[in-house]
């Protein structure tokens, strides 16, 4: 998944479109497809808030 993906999946102004495409695209299986879509952009924010968590606890440490 790109980065664009992700963003129009995350924007509430385009995610039902997004989630049409993907549905679309992928026939039979397209509620499977758009279902990995949603569990791989939700892995993606969770490494991302995580990521941010560090830094931001790392910043912390060095203004003590």
């Amino acid at each position: 998944m790109t980065l664009e993906e992700a963003c129009r999946l995350i924007d509430p102004a385009t995610d039902m479109d997004a989630l049409a495409e993907i549905e679309y695209y992928n026939g039979f299986k397209g509620k499977e497809a758009a279902a990995k879509a949603l569990s791989k952009l939700r892995e993606r924010k969770d490494k991302a808030v995580r990521k941010i968590m560090l830094l931001d606890s790392e910043r912390a440490e060095i203004f003590r």
